[in-house]
């Protein structure tokens, strides 16, 4: 598997209920989010896409709040979800509409993770 950087794991101020299930907690593959990966080589790119902050994903992992959703797919144990959301934060450079890609998994049952998210060029 590929290196994808810093990973930080956060406990939710207000837990998120997603297709029926409540979530505590948020692992959050920060670097992957902010550098993205090289198609050829699979590793972290040496050039940031993305300003991010744990913070911020958060954000966008709260509009999930309430949500019911099919899975993209299965992987590794754990469900993988594609959707495309509008941006939570306000900005001049952080409006739009992302594509954000995040999984839970049956072992870890309380957590939700944000593998990556990046502005969908319009």
């Amino acid at each position: 598997m590929a290196n994808r950087g810093r990973i930080e794991t956060v406990e939710l101020k207000r837990p998120i209920t997603f297709n029926g299930k409540l979530f505590t907690s948020a692992e959050i593959e920060i670097d992957h989010i902010n550098y993205g990966l090289d198609p050829n080589t699979a590793q972290l790119k040496t050039r940031k896409r993305s300003q991010f902050t744990v913070k911020d994903v958060l954000e966008f992992l709260r509009l999930l709040d309430g949500e019911a959703l099919m899975r993209t797919r299965r992987e590794r144990g754990r469900d993988i979800f594609v959707v495309q959301l509008l941006s939570p934060l306000t900005g001049k450079t952080l409006g739009g509409t992302y594509r954000m890609v995040f999984s839970t998994s049956q072992a870890e049952k309380e957590l939700i993770g944000a593998i990556t998210l990046f502005k969908i060029r319009e």
